[in-house]
C-alpha cells in the first residue's frame, strides 16, 4: 500500500495590512514558528508619515546687505524631506546657491548665499508632500539694503527747439534717495527751461548750446551711484562755401580748368554720406574726406553751364547746396 506523506516546511508570511498606527519610526520583526523550526519572515524599519504634519519656519522676516548670507531653519513633525518654495517658485540660480544643512530633531537649516541686490529680496516657504498632499509652512521675507542702481540712455539727441527728456528707472533699497543733476561738474538749476525731478530732466525748447556731457548722482543711506549720459542736439549739415544759403552763383571761362569745393564745417551727429551730382566727361569728383569734396572740371565748356548739387547727410539731418555754373 502507499503511504501519504505531507511536505514540511517552514510558515511563510501572508500580508495582512497594518491599521491604527500612529505616525512615527518602527522597526517591524515578525517570527513564526512551527514544529520545524522558528523563522524571521519580516525585519525592517520604516517610517510611518500620518497626514497630519506640521510644518513649521523658525525664522522670522529678515533685512540684510546685499552680498550677505541668509540662514533660515524649517521644523516638521517627523523625519520628512523638505521642500524649499523661493518666491512661489523653484529659481534654478537661486538654489544653485541654497545649501542644505544636516537635519537634527526634525530641524533642517537652509543657508542662501550671496543675496544679491535685487532679485533676492523675496519671501521663502518650507513645504512637505506625503502622499499626494502638500503641507506648507509660514512665509518669512528677506528684504535686502543695497545702494542705489540706476538705468539710464547712455546717448539721447532731439532736434533744435523742441522739447526733450531724459527718464531714470531707479532701484534702491531704502527707497527714500535723492537725486542731483550735474552738467560738466555743476549742478543744473532748473529755470523756465530746464525742469528736474527725481524721475526726469526735461529741456523745453533744445538749442544747440545744450549738447554735452551731463551726469545724474542718487544717493540712499546705503551708498551713491552715478552715471554720465550724452545730450546730441542734431544740428546740420552746414556748408562753408553756402554760408546758410541753398544755392550760390559760380562763373568758369570757356577751356579753362575750374573747381567747385563742397565743405561740411558743422554737423550734429557727423556726416555719414556726401556726394556731388551730375558728373561728366570732363568732371572728376574728389572726396579729400568724409566732410570735404572738390569736383575738378577739365577745359569747361558749354555743357558745363549746368547745376551741381552736394548732398550731405547724417543718421538723423540732411542737407543740400547747389551751385549755379556759367561757362562763358
Amino acid at each position: 500500500d502507499k503511504i501519504p506523506v505531507r511536505n514540511r516546511s517552514l510558515p511563510r508570511l501572508i500580508d495582512v495590512p497594518l491599521t491604527s498606527i500612529i505616525p512615527d519610526q518602527y522597526t517591524l520583526m515578525i517570527n513564526a514558528t512551527n514544529q520545524i523550526g522558528t523563522a524571521t519572515v519580516y525585519n525592517n524599519t520604516f517610517y510611518v508619515p500620518g497626514l497630519n504634519v506640521t510644518v513649521t519656519m523658525k525664522t522670522g522676516n529678515t533685512t540684510i546687505n546685499t552680498g550677505d548670507n541668509f540662514t533660515f531653519t524649517c521644523m516638521a513633525t517627523g523625519n520628512v524631506n523638505f521642500t524649499i518654495l523661493i518666491d512661489n517658485s523653484t529659481s534654478t540660480d537661486k538654489h544653485d546657491r541654497l545649501i542644505m544643512g544636516e537635519m537634527k530633531n526634525g530641524s533642517q537649516m537652509f543657508n542662501f548665499t550671496k543675496t544679491s541686490y535685487l532679485d533676492d529680496r523675496t519671501t521663502f516657504q518650507c513645504i512637505v508632500n506625503i502622499q499626494q498632499k502638500k503641507f506648507m509652512s509660514n512665509v518669512t521675507t528677506i528684504s535686502v539694503l543695497y545702494p542705489p542702481v540706476i538705468g539710464i540712455p547712455v546717448v539721447s539727441g532731439g532736434y533744435p527747439n523742441t522739447s526733450h527728456t531724459i527718464s531714470l528707472s531707479i532701484y534702491a533699497n531704502p527707497n527714500n534717495y535723492t537725486v542731483t543733476w550735474l552738467r560738466n561738474n555743476t549742478e543744473i538749476k532748473p529755470d523756465e527751461r530746464v525742469m528736474t525731478s527725481n524721475s526726469s530732466f526735461n529741456i523745453t525748447s533744445l538749442q544747440p548750446d545744450d549738447n554735452g556731457t551731463y551726469t545724474v548722482i542718487v544717493t540712499n543711506t546705503k551708498g551713491s551711484s552715478n552715471e554720465t549720459f550724452l545730450i546730441m542736439v542734431y544740428e546740420g549739415p552746414v556748408f562753408l562755401e553756402g554760408d546758410d544759403a541753398t544755392s550760390i552763383w559760380t562763373e568758369m571761362e570757356e577751356g579753362k580748368n575750374g573747381v567747385l569745393k563742397c565743405t561740411v564745417i558743422k554737423s550734429y551727429p557727423k556726416v555719414t554720406q556726401l556726394v556731388v551730382i551730375p558728373d561728366g566727361e570732363n568732371v572728376n569728383v574728389i572726396k579729400v574726406n568724409d566732410t570735404s569734396i572738390r569736383v575738378m572740371i577739365t577745359k569747361a565748356n558749354r555743357n558745363n553751364s549746368i547745376n551741381y548739387t552736394c548732398f550731405a547727410s547724417t543718421d538723423k539731418t540732411q542737407a543740400f547746396l547747389t551751385y549755379q555754373n556759367f561757362v562763358g
